[in-house]
């Protein structure tokens, strides 16, 4: 009940106070394994730990556009043996209720049969690679 979420906020008080908050404390950080053991990467993915070898901009285009062009992309870095690539889809500043549409479907669209044999895991990206506007995704070998 109430102790349980007054508990709860003295923790993330706490964190706060003493932890480094990065953006994946905020709203906009988004993060999925979808292998089974994508869980293991998340750490290291999201500390840029992994260089980037090769992005995609999707601004700006419509929803079937980008998905089709996301999953050439994703096949391109495969095949060219990419373990890591950045994806920038903006933060939907520009769009319907300044909400990155994208963002949501670009989360579905990696765990689909087609792109979910592909990818170990996705995490937004570090704020010099574009924070809450892009995601690296790591791509199996």
């Amino acid at each position: 009940g109430q102790d349980e979420e007054q508990d709860a906020l003295r923790a993330l008080e706490r964190f706060v106070r003493d932890g480094n908050v990065e953006i994946e404390n905020t709203a906009e950080y988004i993060e999925g394994s979808v292998h089974p053991h994508g869980r293991l990467y998340l750490e290291d993915l999201r500390s840029g730990r992994f260089s980037v070898q090769a992005h995609l901009d999707l601004h700006g285009l419509n929803l079937q556009d980008a998905r089709f062009v996301l999953e050439e992309f994703l096949l391109e870095s495969v095949r060219r043996g990419f373990t890591c690539v950045r994806v920038i889809h903006g933060r939907g500043r520009h769009s319907h209720k300044h909400h990155s549409v994208l963002k949501e479907y670009i989360q579905r669209w990696l765990c689909t049969r087609r792109m979910s044999r592909h990818v170990i895991a996705y995490t937004s990206a570090r704020r010099c690679d574009g924070g809450g506007g892009a995601v690296y995704v790591l791509l199996r070998k």
